[in-house]
């Protein structure tokens, strides 16, 4: 008795996962090339699928339209890398002003960082893929 019941809510747990599948969403392809082309410029404020579903708010989709392609979108950073070269030249290939609002992240090292060293004697350290680098600068 308790396997039956297993393979019953087993059928209808793939039923309903198929049925949402199966639901009309967003053309992944079209998703994916209007949110790269958007990130491309988009500022680099805060996270870009939180400010693209406010374009998308702007542009008049409804709630439930943002939601899906924000789904979408989500699931294809998971399995796309074409978006890291744009993150990376975007973050990374332009002269830093020092202001953290029109930089994307601060220059100055962790707070964290400068006061788990205090009063340490210099010597080496190893800051691999920390981040942007203003930590091992600060090491440095």
């Amino acid at each position: 008795m308790r396997y039956s019941r297993g393979i019953v809510t087993a059928v209808i747990i793939v039923a309903f996962v198929q049925g949402v599948r199966a639901q009309p969403g967003p053309d992944r392809d079209a998703a994916w090339s209007a949110f790269t082309g958007w990130f491309r410029t988009a500022p680099l404020t805060r996270h870009p699928l939180v400010a693209y579903a406010d374009k998308l708010k702007q542009d008049g989709k409804a709630e439930l339209d943002v939601q899906r392609e924000i789904g979408v979108l989500t699931g294809l950073l998971s399995v796309r890398s074409d978006w890291i070269g744009i993150h990376f030249d975007r973050a990374y290939g332009r002269p830093l002003t020092g202001d953290p609002s029109r930089d994307g992240f601060s220059t100055r090292p962790s707070d964290l960082l400068v006061d788990s060293i205090k009063g340490v004697k210099p010597g080496a350290a190893l800051d691999a893929g920390m981040g942007q680098g203003r930590n091992a600068v600060y090491l440095a």
